[in-house]
This record gives C-alpha cells, structure tokens and sequence, in this order.
C-alpha cells in the first residue's frame, strides 16, 4: 500500500506547497491552519519509502490544541506550541477517502477549481440563425400593434339534422351467446395460438465466468496528518467461456372454441332528416308520421345537430367564414352589419374579430 507525502498552503503568506507533514510554514513560520486542506498536486506523487516517515504516516490523525490552535502528531501527549495536555476533546483532523478523479489536488474548494464553460464560438452558419431569430421576434412584436377596423357580414347560413335509429334484427358472430339473441349456429372456430415446443436446436454462446477476484487502487486516503495512502477496492475477474444450449423451436398451434353465430336485434343508422338555409329562419327537418308516433318502438331521433355560419369581408375585401352558438348568431349576426375587428397597424394584415371568444374561425366553400 503506497503512502505519499500531502501538500497544503498558508493562509498568512499564501506560500504554496509546503509538505502535509510540517506543522508551519517554510516561508514564514505561521502554523498550518486549523482547517487545512491536503491535497496532492497531479503528477509529482512522492512516494514514501523511508521505515521512520512510514510509521509517522501510520500513527493516525494530527490533533489541534484546545488553546492555541497548534496541530501536533498524534503521539505527542502535549501541545508542542503551548504545552498544553492532550485531552479527548481535542479536534481530530478529518480522514477522508476519496476516488482517483475526487482527490483534491490544490488546497482551493471544488466550486473554485471548476473552469468556466466557454460560450462556444457561433459559425457563420449560427450567425445567420440568431440574425434570423431577432428578425422574427421583432417582426412578431410589431405584428401585434393593432388597430380597430369595421368589417361587413355579407352571408349567413344555418343547418340542422336530426339523426334517426332503427332497431332492426342483425346477423352477429361471437363466443358468447347473448341472453336476448338467438342462435342461428354454432360451430368451432380458432380462438387463439399456443406456442408449443416441438424441438430443440443445439447452439453455442459465449459467457463470462468469475475466476477469481483481485484489488486494485481505486482512490487515496487523507489520512489528516499531511500524508495520503492508496485506497483498494475489490474487482472481481472474469473469463470468456464457451457454452452449448439448447435452443427450444416453437410451433403456433391453434386452440379452437364453439362460436356462435345469431340474431340479435340492435339500434342502427336510419335516415338523417337535414335542413339549411340563408336565412335567419333556421328549421328542424319534418319527420314523417310513424316516427312522431309514440306508440312506435323500432324507430326513434338518436341525436339533433346545429350549425350557425356567418361570413365577414375584412378591409381587404377577403371573404372570411366563422361558427358560433345559435344565441350569439341569432342576436348579433345579420346580414350588412358591421362587427368590430383588429388589424396589424405596422403591417396591414387582418388579425382577428373583437368577440374572437364566441366565434370559431372556419374554412367554407
């Protein structure tokens, strides 16, 4: 297990890289902070063979005085600065393991070590796209400046429909039998596939198998006296291998079940009674007689449908169609009225109707 020789920086000074194991600085004999940082400057590692320095290493953390701040080793039973006993409530300094790319290596925190991102460099091409970009947002904020304009309706249109149903006996086919049908037939039908092994195919793939396990240095160990020793961690090793198996074919195989086949009787499309009109009489369609009669069970309305339409002529003499509800059609909307409306003041171009929440823009012919 390889020990290494810590480095940290005075705060009095700011001399940079002064052993971890010294307790003051070389430059001008400050104590080492009692929150000192050890770190291990990237690639000048010093190993430390030496049996003496290697015990030191090994004796455990350094331990700050109560009184006057001074680190001492962890052997000294008294404050090499001050005198002072060592007592058990003396601060320990920390020790922390970390991973090979988490090793500090300057005494300065993460956040300040972290380099900047560099906007990347827009090509001509990139350029181009922002100039666009600002051209459409401009244009955008422009487009909305408005202005109030009166636009004619020049068309109204209206249409109706009433949906009717018939409930009429219809052929079906299914694996239950409804209470209210009646059978026609029944037979057997397949109703699903089974996937059913019919054989094997010999193959040969290739696995890993555990041979073993080994350690590797996966990080460093600050030790909180100055030195740094190798952290292991455990990998277990592994080997290709070459297997035979057998590799089931399958076969789809039909499961069949009775079907029955029967009359039912159902509620299906009759007829569609439609009406429309220009006008501001809008009318259901007629229904004939045997429908009306409530004394008849097979036909009856399934749903009534409206539709109110009026078209405008902007200031531009284009014709534009819109939808709404029957109430603001039938007390807003004749023909030769005039609506309110907004149009670009910049650009000229038709924007909306004021009442835009009660009406829905449509295409017509």
């Amino acid at each position: 297990m390889g020990v290494y020789v810590g480095k940290w920086d005075c705060d009095y000074c700011g001399n940079v890289g002064n052993l971890g194991p010294h307790l003051h600085c070389l430059q001008c004999g400050g104590s080492r902070p009692e929150d000192v940082v050890f770190y291990m400057p990237r690639g000048v590692d010093t190993e430390v063979t030496d049996e003496d320095e290697l015990s030191i290493a090994k004796e455990g953390a350094n331990w700050v005085c109560g009184l006057c701040n001074n680190s001492n080793r962890n052997s000294y039973k008294a404050c090499v600065s001050c005198g002072a006993l060592k007592d058990a409530s003396e601060k320990n300094l920390e020790v922390r393991a970390f991973s090979e790319e988490a090793v500090p290596r300057t005494s300065q925190p993460v956040q300040k070590l972290a380099t900047p991102e560099q906007p990347k460099k827009k090509g001509k091409f990139g350029k181009i796209i922002a100039f666009i970009a600002i051209l459409g947002s401009g244009y955008f904020g422009l487009s909305q400046i408005s202005s109030t304009i009166e636009v004619p309706v020049t068309s109204i249109e209206w249409e109706r429909s009433i949906e009717t149903e018939e409930f009429k006996l219809v052929t079906e086919e299914g694996w239950e039998l409804p209470k209210s049908g009646k059978i026609i037939k029944s037979f057997e039908a397949i109703h699903h596939y089974d996937s059913i092994v019919v054989d094997y195919q010999t193959r040969t793939r290739t696995v890993k198998e555990a041979v073993g396990s080994e350690q590797y240095v996966c990080g460093k160990r600050d030790l909180g006296n100055g030195y740094f020793e190798d952290k292991y961690c455990n990998r277990t090793i592994y080997r290709d291998r070459q297997e035979q198996y057998e590799d089931p074919i399958y076969q789809e195989s039909p499961i069949y079940k009775t079907k029955y086949q029967y009359g039912i009787y159902r509620w299906k499309p009759y007829e569609n009674y439609e009406t429309e009109g220009s006008d501001k009489q809008p009318k259901w369609g007629e229904l004939p007689d045997f429908i009306k009669d409530k004394e008849n069970q097979k036909i009856r309305v399934k749903s009534e449908n409206e539709a109110y339409y009026f078209a405008i002529k902007d200031h531009k003499d284009e014709i534009r169609w819109y939808k709404s509800d029957f109430d603001y059609w039938n007390d807003e909307i004749s023909v030769r009225k005039t609506l309110k409306a907004k149009k670009s003041m910049i650009f000229g171009f038709f924007q909306y109707l004021e009442d835009e929440h009660k009406v829905v823009s449509v295409e017509r012919d």
